[in-house]
């Protein structure tokens, strides 16, 4: 699973089996995926059609990433208009693939910047005492 922050670009790489057809890449709603199941009705809430002429494509950039939400990059064979299959999923179980939305970023407290100040306090010490 990824996270990634809401407005921030959407990259994707991947791989197909068979080359030169149309396939559709498709961010959607997190959902179960079956590969080889019909794809999911659009529209999408991010797509790129790609025509790939080697085995691997990408990094490929969707757009910018929606407000916060569970999400799935889904690879469609077909255009992104008339999809046909799902041909690869992020995660085919319930699980998303993508989350985006704002990450809490760890402080610390008073106790914390308190224990902080003196591991940094007992490591200058012993710094000092092996110099000596």
């Amino acid at each position: 699973m990824s996270h990634i922050a809401p407005g921030q670009p959407v990259e994707v790489s991947g791989s197909v089996e068979v080359l030169g057809i149309p396939y559709c890449v498709a961010l959607v709603s997190n959902g179960t995926w079956v590969v080889g199941g019909p794809a999911p009705p659009g529209p999408y809430l991010l797509s790129l059609g790609v025509t790939p002429d080697t085995s691997s494509f990408g990094p490929l950039d969707l757009g910018p990433a929606p407000p916060p939400g569970a999400f799935d990059v889904l690879l469609l064979a077909g255009t992104c208009a008339a999809p046909t299959s799902i041909a690869a999923a992020d995660a085919e179980g319930p699980a998303p693939g993508l989350v985006t939305g704002s990450f809490d970023v760890p402080t610390l407290d008073d106790r914390g910047r308190l224990l902080l100040v003196v591991l940094v306090v007992a490591a200058g010490t012993l710094a000092v005492r092996r110099l000596r």
